[in-house]
This record gives structure tokens, sequence and C-alpha cells, in this order.
């Protein structure tokens, strides 16, 4: 395969993809990496600790309009 056809191809699909999940994915993969790293925090780290970190969080979520 030509190197610049296959770089088209590959850019091609690569802003399909974003677009794509752009369009039908908004916030919610952000939503839950936060999620997810939380939980993880939360098993690494004391409760007394995390607790203020979630709260700021939260409130820092609910500023900005979104729904988790």
């Amino acid at each position: 395969m030509d190197p610049y056809l296959h770089t088209f191809l590959a850019l091609g699909s690569i802003f399909v993809a974003y677009h794509l999940g752009h369009y039908f994915g908004a916030m919610k993969g952000h939503v839950l990496g936060i999620a997810a790293t939380l939980l993880f925090f939360k098993t690494k780290i004391s409760p007394e600790i995390m607790m203020p970190v979630e709260r700021s969080l939260m409130l820092q979520l609910e500023t900005k309009g979104l729904d988790i």
C-alpha cells in the first residue's frame, strides 16, 4: 500500500472515530474515569482523607452542570 494512502486512511479513520465518540459519548467516559479513579483511591487511602476530596469534586461537577 502506498504510504500516502495508508496515512490518509489512518487519519480519516481516527477523525471519524473521534467525532463518533464525541457525538455518542459526551462526558460519559469522563465521569466513569473519575468514578474509577475515586474507587481505586478509596481502596488505597483511608476514608477520612478521601471524603473531603470527594466532596470538592462533587461540588465542582455540580457547578459545571454535569449530571452524574
